[in-house]
């Protein structure tokens, strides 16, 4: 009702198009919080990429503009592409391209992420995306992930419009009668750096709690370059290793504020020893990057050396 309210002046193809965002945008949220769902990254994915579609449609109806490809023939009587006798619509990467033209933003950074995420996620067999589930079989598209991020300047991935991060801090009540308020939202404004610099103080003090694991099945660096050389076709040393690590990014270098900050399906700090272990989907990803001549020069900083040992 509050939709119909809100968009009874505008014509119907808009309000059509409106509705069509929200309820996708509801069933990704839906299905993503439905418990025992399986699949529900790549589910959520989909349905996000229909919804943000369907609002940016409704946008350009709204300006007058049809969302349509424009037809490629001679025929002047053919105007616009069509999909079963339908116009063919502008799919989310033209209709971004369409709306923010030469703009360069960092919501749009988001949905052009969203977009290969969705068509990695639609055209090929991956397993669930979620932490708790991450394997090796998924590491070409964690890796895909990575470097789209890593490709971003610094002042995008501190947007909030390409990244909502929150943090929940627990608030005590002076009355009882405000003791229902459980979140506060603080405005973050980078034109005041008293108060930003209070915020990081406060994000600093906001860490993972991290659960002591048993190291059973762990591997020291040595043994990860041992299993490295029996399964590359190149000299394998522990200068190899550590630049792995460091390229690849699955733990943090000698003397960090927190060692434990590491990619634990690859790598786990023991508190006890002071140390890293690696596991063996550290080996195999390792192995299936490392086998690429042109990889392994990028991650060494040299030519491989074909060898039928490693020199450790």
């Amino acid at each position: 009702m509050a939709l119909q309210s809100s968009t009874a002046h505008l014509p119907q193809v808009v309000t059509d198009h409106l509705a069509k965002a929200k309820d996708a945008c509801l069933a990704a949220v839906t299905n993503y919080n439905r418990p025992g769902t399986a699949f529900r990254t790549r589910t959520y994915t989909v349905l996000m990429v229909i919804a943000w579609t369907a609002l940016f449609h409704a946008v350009f109806h709204r300006r007058g503009k049809k969302p349509w490809y424009v037809a490629e023939g001679d025929d002047p009587n053919v105007r616009y592409q069509k999909i079963d006798g339908e116009p063919k619509h502008w799919e989310l990467a033209e209709a971004v391209r369409r709306y923010y033209g030469g703009e360069d933003t960092p919501a749009r950074r988001n949905l052009e992420f969203m977009v290969a995420l969705r068509n990695k996620i639609e055209h090929r067999d991956h397993p669930e995306l979620d932490p708790a589930l991450q394997s090796s079989a998924a590491t070409d598209l964690l890796d895909f992930i990575r470097q789209f991020r890593a490709g971003l300047p610094q002042e995008v991935l501190e947007s909030s419009s390409y990244s909502l991060r929150v943090f929940l801090v627990p608030k005590l009540a002076n009355r009882a009668g405000t003791a229902d308020l459980s979140v506060e939202f603080v405005p973050f404004d980078r034109s005041r750096p008293e108060e930003m610099e209070g915020l990081k103080k406060v994000a600093a003090l906001i860490k993972d709690r991290h659960v002591p694991v048993a190291s059973s099945g762990l591997m020291k660096p040595g043994e990860v370059v041992r299993k490295l050389a029996e399964g590359l076709p190149f000299q394998v040393t522990m200068h190899t290793h550590t630049q792995a690590w460091r390229v690849y990014g699955v733990r943090p270098g000698t003397g960090a504020e927190d060692p434990r900050d590491t990619r634990s399906q690859y790598c786990l700090y023991d508190d006890l020893s002071g140390s890293y272990g690696y596991t063996q989907a550290w080996v195999d990803y390792l192995r299936r990057k490392l086998s690429d001549p042109q990889e392994f020069e990028r991650v060494t900083g040299a030519p491989p050396v074909e060898t039928d040992r490693a020199v450790i």
